[in-house]
């Protein structure tokens, strides 16, 4: 039986460096039937260059490139309105997924029609060392999105046809992900999660030091845009809750540098 067509979307901005691990992660892939759809987002390195050199790397690989920086929701209804899979699965350039990831998620959706997503476990790395996993829940219910532990975005694929109903924001510079799966799930499309990891999120020091106080009103922005979806009492509850939430995992990860700086 053929392999349905899986089509791999992953905006990058300014990710050179980042592109020959990429292109040797996609091409371990047990999955083979992929187009590779990489929107480069007006990066000021030399990104498209490195994308070029390696291009024999990536399964039926489409650049896609906008001269200005339109940022990572936008770009990414741009590569699935380019998209000709049955099945769009995300990855970030940074990260990593399990060889197995496509194989074992498309064959989920093709045996459990009644799912439109289906997502995994995620590891945490931090400077290319494990540091914590997130396990999300098998049948993710209005609490686990009101406190945003439903599923890890990345890991996901999802049928090419929910994207008649639902995009990314274009207006979010961060959360535009949540935004989108928030809205998916609203409008009644089905989630699962597999317990297994998957995916591998890498985290660096410099990503945390980097963040300045745009970064945090992104968020905040995010999570008022996200909020606005619920209605009525809830819509307050989620943003309480993940205030509180994005206070707490800034101080833990300001404690987690703290105490490895000699370590890093």
């Amino acid at each position: 039986m053929p392999q349905p067509l899986v089509s791999l979307i992953i905006p990058v901005h300014n990710g050179s460096k980042h592109i020959l691990n990429l292109a040797n992660n996609i091409n371990s892939f047990t999955y083979k039937n992929i187009e590779v759809l990489i929107g480069d987002d007006a990066s000021t390195d030399d990104t498209v260059e490195k994308i070029q050199e390696y291009q024999n790397l990536f399964p039926n690989l489409c650049i896609v490139q906008s001269v200005t920086n339109i940022g990572p929701g936008a770009m990414r209804n741009l590569l699935i309105s380019k998209a000709n899979g049955l099945y769009i699965a995300i990855q970030d350039c940074d990260d990593l997924s399990n060889s197995r990831r496509i194989e074992v998620l498309v064959n989920f959706l093709e045996t459990n029609a009644a799912y439109d997503f289906v997502g995994s476990n995620c590891s945490l790395n931090w400077n290319g060392r494990r540091w914590d996993s997130i396990t999300c829940p098998t049948l993710p219910t209005l609490r686990n999105w009101l406190l945003q532990n439903s599923v890890v975005h990345a890991s996901i694929i999802f049928r090419k046809d929910v994207f008649l109903k639902c995009k990314y924001s274009e207006s979010l510079r961060i959360g535009e992900d949540y935004y989108f799966l928030t809205s998916a799930y609203l409008k009644d499309f089905k989630f699962y999660n597999i317990h297994e990891d998957l995916y591998t999120y890498n985290i660096s020091k410099t990503d945390i030091k980097s963040r300045s106080s745009k970064y945090f009103l992104d968020i905040l922005k995010a999570k008022a845009a996200i909020s606005s979806l619920f209605t009525g009492p809830l819509s307050f509850a989620f943003l309480v809750i993940n205030i509180l939430k994005l206070i707490i995992g800034s101080m833990r990860s300001l404690f987690y540098i703290l105490s490895h700086q000699n370590n890093s």
